[in-house]
């Protein structure tokens, strides 16, 4: 009586009930249960400690070489926050080698900046010039902008630079602001007359994540690559704020 089941006696198919109809709501189905497989043993053959997740099920094309009789041919999708929520589950539960590291925002300004001693607020934050790097698409928006966005905030991005190094030099003797990761901003606090400040905008951690093509999965020297990375990140200790 279960739709979909099919098995075979003594060679002939004894099953053959009938396919159910696509779940069309796909947040309606609950996280995998994956803590009833041995995870961890999986992990002992897969030291990049991949896990995979799906977002979608079927597909809205019609290739003719295609068997879509699993999935159905409609294509539905999950919510954002249904992914993000299966997202955060797996990397508290499991620690995916994928992630590398997370750091929190922060303001970098000159060891001279009005703010430097006293802290930002909110206000000194919208009043102040900032150096932005520029977005790498058009469509796309970084996590500071995004949340900047969804709190409607305009900020005055005075200075736009092409690559994120150069940032920090512009921030020398001036009273510009430039809200990165702490990482990024340790570095460069060592490096020039610069001061770290707490972000008066409560930003969400940022997240860095190692991504590859498909073709090079298996390659023995970029898997290399990826395990060392994996590492490596697994090693940073959060610099002291």
């Amino acid at each position: 009586e279960v739709p979909g089941l099919a098995a075979m006696r003594d060679g002939e198919l004894w099953i053959d009930n009938a396919a159910p109809p696509l779940i069309k709501k796909l947040d309606e189905l609950p996280i995998p249960a994956r803590h009833l497989l041995p995870q961890q043993s999986y992990f002992e053959n897969n030291p990049e400690r991949l896990i995979y997740m799906f977002t979608t099920r079927g597909c809205p094309f019609k290739c003719i070489f295609c068997q879509k009789e699993l999935t159905g041919r409609g294509f539905r999708v999950r919510s954002t926050e249904a992914i993000v929520d299966e997202l955060e589950f797996l990397i508290k539960t499991y620690d995916p080698g994928v992630m590398l590291f997370v750091d929190e925002i922060v303001c970098l300004v000159a060891a001279s900046h009005p703010c430097a001693k006293k802290g930002m607020t909110t206000e000194d934050y919208m009043r102040a010039a900032h150096v932005v790097p520029m977005p790498y698409s058009i469509s796309q928006r970084g996590v500071i902008d995004s949340v900047l966005a969804s709190m409607r905030i305009n900020r005055d991005e005075r200075v736009a630079v092409q690559s994120f190094t150069a940032a920090p030099y512009l921030l020398q003797g001036t009273d510009l602001v430039f809200t990165t990761t702490r990482h990024f901003a340790q570095f460069y606090a060592q490096l020039l007359p610069l001061a770290i400040i707490p972000s008066p905008i409560a930003f969400p951690p940022m997240r860095f994540y190692q991504l590859w093509h498909e073709r090079n999965h298996h390659s023995t020297g970029h898997r290399w690559l990826r395990r060392l990375l994996s590492d490596c990140g697994r090693r940073i200790v959060p610099p002291a704020a």
